[in-house]
């Protein structure tokens, strides 16, 4: 089974200037999770998409990096960790007011793992 999470956005303390260390900014970010699936249709046996996006939040509010690289690799690695139940996890970051002089919708960091990475 595949959860997909598409343009959740958060907020994050992630980036090299002051500014963005202190005051912070809002991301974005993209997963696609695959799981075993048992088919009883009860919700503890289940990849529960609200609780990923309080995961989300939560690493994000906490998180204190320079990039967004490492921001993206400590999310997929906190997921792998933390819900078993995952064979493979895509995560993608978007910063969209990255502080450059240049026109630009957003950057970002995307990165794909394994249950048996870590």
């Amino acid at each position: 089974m595949k959860i997909i999470i598409k343009n959740f956005i958060f907020y994050s303390f992630v980036g090299v200037h002051d500014e963005e260390k202190s005051l912070g900014q809002r991301f974005i970010a993209s997963l696609k999770i695959d799981y075993d699936y048992i088919n009883d249709d009860n919700i503890s046996n289940a990849l529960n998409y609200s609780s990923v996006c309080k995961d989300v939040n939560n690493i994000g509010l906490n998180s204190k990096f320079n990039l967004i690289e490492t921001l993206t690799l400590h999310i997929a690695d906190e997921f792998l960790k933390k819900y078993k139940i995952i064979n493979k996890i895509s995560v993608e970051i978007k910063k969209p007011h990255a502080p450059m002089n240049h026109s630009f919708d957003y950057v970002s960091s995307k990165i794909k793992r394994k249950q048996n990475y870590l």
